[in-house]
């Protein structure tokens, strides 16, 4: 809602009208994430997966379970803490468009590389360019 300086600026603006039944709130809304973005999410923690998979660093060995990894488990155990120390959100649609998500994957990619001493080839976060890069 806006402050109330605003909002006695808006209605100082709408003249003479003496009655008000209804208050209009104004409210500014960031964009989320997009279901673009979402599978793209999806589809760089099955690849990091993978990754921590073949290399043998299952659960057990980055937080002390004894499984391997899959896509949920990376989004679960791995993106969703780092989004959430991160930027205070516990939903991945909470995500603004941009650079929050290239900010979480950096930071996920330096613990990562970190922890195995170099020994994880953490996955490029899929986007379009990379992709169109990729398939020519």
């Amino acid at each position: 809602m806006l402050p109330i300086k605003l909002q006695e600026y808006f209605l100082k603006d709408l003249g003479d009208i003496k009655e008000i039944e209804e208050l209009i709130n104004i409210y500014y809304t960031k964009k989320k994430r997009s279901s673009q973005q979402n599978k793209a999410l999806h589809l760089f923690c099955q690849m990091l997966s993978v990754e921590l998979n073949e290399k043998h660093l299952y659960l057990n060995k980055i937080l002390k379970l004894e499984t391997e990894w899959s896509m949920i488990t990376v989004k679960e155990y791995l993106w969703k803490p780092t989004q959430k120390a991160l930027f205070n959100t516990l939903s991945t649609k909470e995500l603004e468009r941009g650079k929050q998500i290239d900010k979480i994957w950096d930071t996920l990619n330096k613990a990562l590389i970190e922890k195995s001493e170099g020994h994880i080839e953490v996955p490029f976060f899929p986007d379009k360019e990379k992709q169109n890069l990729l398939e020519n």
